[in-house]
């Protein structure tokens, strides 16, 4: 059995990473307050019924969507900047993810 070395964006190995800026996204003052908004127009909602429609990030959800591709099919990695954690309770942030 011959092995076959790994190549691509995934093919990185400690230090590397971090010297890549491929897998680092912020988020703007605008994606925190899209955020915020989504958050504000869900929160009489039951978890489990949260849905995309309901949960509207018109900006941010592109966003959202090429840090999902960069995980599935880029690096496997990605460092999220400047997401407001602190801001949000358990409880939110449930709602959020």
């Amino acid at each position: 059995m011959t092995h076959q070395p790994v190549i691509g964006p995934a093919a990185w190995v400690g230090k590397e990473l971090l010297d890549r800026e491929d897998w680092t996204y912020s988020f703007s003052e605008n994606d925190q307050q899209e955020l915020a908004a989504a958050l504000r127009a869900t929160i009489e909602l039951p978890v489990e019924e949260i849905s995309a429609d309901q949960f509207q990030l018109p900006s941010l959800g592109s966003k959202l969507k090429q840090i999902q591709h960069d995980l599935e099919e880029g690096s496997g990695a990605v460092l999220i900047k400047e997401f407001p954690a602190t801001d949000y309770n358990a409880e939110q942030s449930t709602r959020i993810f």
